[in-house]
């Protein structure tokens, strides 16, 4: 599973160098898709898994900017998005 995660992550950094490249709706598209089921994901797993086992309020400070980064790269990406005119154009 690990290794899935970290070609997860690889694909998202080369599609991330593709659009800057050159900004393609298609690829804003599936990466704001795939960064938001990614925010959703971990978010699951904070909650069901790592948050009943938290030492204490650093780890759970942690906790909140590992869930809040994804989020965040989702918004700037749909944000991006609609900027330039939408999915749908």
């Amino acid at each position: 599973m690990q290794w899935a995660w970290v070609g997860f992550d690889v694909g998202l950094t080369v599609g991330m160098f593709f659009l800057a490249a050159r900004w393609r709706r298609s690829i804003g598209a599936l990466l704001a898709v795939a960064v938001s089921l990614d925010a959703a994901v971990m978010l699951v797993e904070v909650l069901v898994y790592n948050v009943p086992r938290a030492s204490g309020p650093l780890v759970l400070t942690v906790l909140a900017v590992a869930c809040g980064a994804p989020a965040l790269a989702a918004a700037v990406l749909w944000g991006a998005l609609e900027r330039r005119g939408g999915i749908s154009e």
